[in-house]
């Protein structure tokens, strides 16, 4: 008899799958870097991270953890050369919106003050750069996974679960080989950590359409693979 945990890398394999549901939460961590000529952190910002899956769509969020902090919806930066440098803060209460629709492979997100966009993707738009040698966090088995950008600079670096392959990732991460358990946007200074997740809680259908997506989206361009629409293989379960 298959092991279960094999019995769910299995299910999430290929399109279509079958039912599922799926919950996690993490912490999430934001750097506001200054941009002067001496870098430092301005300051950082909590978040709670929330990601779900109802049969076969998907959506991740983030809830910001400081607007009452900063009310203002700035910060200053008490250690710049110049007088009053500050930076802007989105103070939206649901942040980084991601929502896939796997079984027509459509993709709606939110980037704050620029609004909503939805597109089509290709499968293989993200090639990921996977480390041999497991690392068990939290009781899960993970691997190491690194995307860059076209220039070569790393751009996500994670620690992903093998035995449960997720295919979207937050911040319209694609072709992902596995949930992310830890994972750093390098560029963007976020960082996250899952605290718990769930193949057994019920989701709300309402969850997939939030308040934000009641304005107008902006039609972009197909997502199209470079690499020949190949995807990127998960990492097989540890025995």
């Amino acid at each position: 008899m298959k092991h279960p945990l094999i019995r769910i890398f299995l299910c999430f394999l290929t399109y279509p799958v079958s039912a599922q549901n799926f919950t996690a939460k993490y912490n999430v961590i934001k750097d506001i870097v200054s941009n002067g000529s001496k870098s430092h952190v301005v300051a950082t910002l909590k978040f709670d991270g929330y990601y779900y899956r109802k049969n076969m769509a998907i959506i991740s969020y983030l809830k910001p953890l400081y607007l009452a902090e900063y009310p203002i919806g700035f910060v200053m930066d008490k250690e710049s050369d110049l007088n009053f440098q500050s930076y802007n803060l989105e103070m939206d209460t649901i942040q980084s919106i991601t929502y896939c629709q796997l079984d027509s492979m459509l993709l709606r997100y939110r980037f704050g003050i620029r609004g909503n966009f939805v597109n089509l993707f290709e499968t293989g738009i993200h090639q990921w750069k996977i480390y041999p040698g497991p690392r068990t966090i939290q009781g899960l088995t993970c691997q190491r996974a690194v995307l860059s950008l076209p220039n070569g600079t790393p751009y996500c670096d994670m620690w992903f679960a093998t035995e449960i392959p997720m295919p979207i990732g937050f911040s319209t991460l694609l072709d992902m080989p596995g949930l992310m358990v830890e994972g750093e946007f390098l560029t963007l200074h976020e960082k996250y950590f899952l605290q718990r997740y769930s193949f057994e809680d019920t989701i709300n259908n309402s969850l997939f359409w939030p308040r934000e997506f009641e304005e107008p989206f902006k039609q972009q361009d197909k997502f199209i693979s470079r690499k020949n629409n190949q995807p990127v293989t998960p990492a097989k379960p540890q025995q």
